[in-house]
């Protein structure tokens, strides 16, 4: 099991103690954002140089010992002149690594907390415009519908080209997964009626009506 973590020391106690045998991966993207926050605002340079650095060592890392070991070697270079950044980074470095262990084509989504915190932003997206549900069921049920059908989506789409056929043919069947959610949860939920469907799918039609709006998954490509 991989859990992946802010640095919320809460968070951290509580999954060492309910699963003392899994791997833990500090969110990377956090991590930066503390790093970069350690840096002189102004000297846009140099944060521009660091964020680089920090990334290309753990792109170009082929494994968990050498991302840690590429990493302490930004530390060793921020030490003198910026000691707080340098100490920032090094705490818990070896977290920020844990994900190098695992297959290539799952290691941006795993080395930080995008994933979860983007599920959760499509299930907010969801929920406030149902006004009042009429009971929690209603509304556990919905959240699970939205992760369910995100959890499908990331499946079919984690090496699907932009443009391609096959694109297609995914935003197709996306929306019709869709629909048939807000047909089988939307009634009982008390949805506005006059309610586009395509407000309740991710890759549906933009809020305008302006056109598709894809998910990041397929207009990256391989993730």
């Amino acid at each position: 099991m991989l859990v992946v973590t802010d640095g919320a020391p809460g968070l951290i106690r509580a999954m060492e103690e309910l699963w003392p045998d899994a791997d833990r991966q500090r969110c990377t993207v956090h991590r930066l954002r503390n790093l970069v926050a350690k840096l002189p605002r102004k000297d846009t340079e140099l944060r521009e140089r660091v964020e680089a650095s920090y990334w290309a060592a753990l792109h170009e890392a082929t494994s968990a010992a050498d991302g840690e070991a590429r990493l302490r070697q930004l530390v060793d270079e921020l030490e003198r002149p910026y000691p707080s950044a340098a100490a920032c980074l090094a705490e818990d470095l070896s977290a920020l690594c844990t994900h190098l262990e695992y297959p290539l084509r799952l290691r941006k989504r795993l080395r930080s907390t995008n994933l979860l915190e983007r599920s959760l932003e499509e299930v907010k997206r969801r929920t406030k415009v149902i006004g009042r549900f009429p009971g929690e069921t209603s509304c556990l049920s919905l959240c699970w519908a939205v992760l369910d059908l995100l959890e499908s989506q990331r499946a079919t789409t984690s090496h699907v080209p932009f443009g391609s056929s096959a694109a297609i043919s995914w935003r197709r069947t996306s929306r019709s997964s869709a629909r048939a959610v807000h047909d089988h949860w939307g009634s009982s939920l008390g949805a506005p009626s006059g309610k586009s469907i395509e407000s309740m799918n991710p890759v549906g039609r933009s809020p305008s009506g302006s056109g598709p709006q894809i998910t990041r998954a397929v207009l990256l490509g391989p993730v």
